[in-house]
């Protein structure tokens, strides 16, 4: 009987069963904590579920995901001001936006701002994408006010303030 137990004793310790193998904490990727944090900071707003969408667009790009999605959070409180699925702003609603649906805004303005705010005009920070993203008269405010996107990005997100992928 007692050579059972030590044999099963064996089995679940090799197994990570039961004992101290219990205790042993799930080590995620760094892809997954990021969208994990993103998907944090989302939450109670109309961009839930989407924090996977901006870190896989912010991936793809080499943008980082916490400033597209800070940059929703800035132009229209995180889609609760929104102009239809217009959450970033683009063409300060005087347009239809370029695109249908919440997941498409993401992968478009992810993509634009990698194609043509950083390669195109060389734009390396958040203040310089905000004089164009929003004008030279509120480039300031929007990249540092107390509802900017640098706020959002360290205070919602937890993430530094690059604005490649982390």
């Amino acid at each position: 009987m007692r050579r059972i137990a030590v044999v099963l004793a064996l089995a679940f310790a090799m197994c990570g069963v039961g004992g101290a193998g219990a205790s042993r904490t799930v080590k995620h990727s760094h892809r997954y904590q990021v969208a994990a944090r993103l998907a944090r900071g989302l939450r109670g707003t109309p961009l839930a579920g989407y924090g996977f969408a901006f870190e896989a667009e912010g991936h793809r790009w080499n943008v980082n995901p916490a400033m597209v999605a800070a940059i929703a959070g800035t132009e229209s409180s995180f889609g609760a001001q929104a102009c239809g699925v217009n959450y970033f702003g683009w063409n300060s609603c005087n347009s239809a936006a370029p695109w249908s649906t919440v997941r498409a805004s993401i992968t478009y303005v992810t993509r634009d701002l990698r194609q043509r705010y950083m390669n195109r005009w060389g734009k390396r920070d958040v203040y310089s994408i905000g004089l164009t993203y929003c004008g030279a008269g509120c480039g300031w405010r929007w990249a540092y006010g107390p509802h900017g996107v640098l706020q959002f990005m360290r205070n919602r997100f937890g993430s530094g303030p690059g604005v490649v992928y982390p």
